[in-house]
């Protein structure tokens, strides 16, 4: 596969996978153009990655119960990577690694302080601390999202 920078991040080199494992859509829209861009289907793309992130909650907890950090580290990073795709999906961007913290900085629909908060999951994504974190950024990524659709409806 195509060494991309704007899916480059030292985290998504786990086991035998690399970041176009966990970005095929935006590797696929960086590679060749791609018309599937999901990423400008709102509502209906978000929900999809809702319900695998929710999928993953179980098998987390499940991990951490075991004590099995390598458990916890492949499902933490493939989270991580579902929440990069919910961060710039709701923007209607695909994930963009490139100068991460200027590009997040910019987006206008995300939670508080998000980069400060990912940037602690990321760099220690075995912490159960970082899974509560990534729970709560979830759930206000959502909340941003949605308040964030009904302003333009009203508009």
């Amino acid at each position: 596969m195509k060494h991309l920078p704007e899916l480059d991040h030292p985290l998504f080199y786990v086991d035998e996978c690399q970041p176009a494992d966990f970005f095929q859509m935006e590797y696929d829209y960086y590679i060749s153009q791609s018309l599937n861009q999901p990423w400008k289907k709102g509502e209906m793309a978000l929900k999809g990655i809702k319900q695998r992130w929710e999928e993953n909650i179980g098998k987390i907890e499940m991990f951490f119960q075991r004590k099995d950090n390598a458990g916890v580290n492949k499902v933490m990073v493939a989270s991580i990577a579902l929440f990069m795709q919910y961060l710039f999906w709701s923007n209607e961007q695909p994930v963009n690694m490139d100068r991460l913290e200027e590009r997040v900085s910019h987006l206008p629909v995300q939670a508080i302080n998000t980069m400060e908060r990912l940037t602690f999951v990321m760099n220690r994504p075995t912490l159960h601390h970082s899974f509560a974190q990534l729970k709560a950024l979830f759930v206000e990524q959502e909340k941003a999202y949605y308040k964030y659709v009904t302003i333009q409806k009203r508009s």
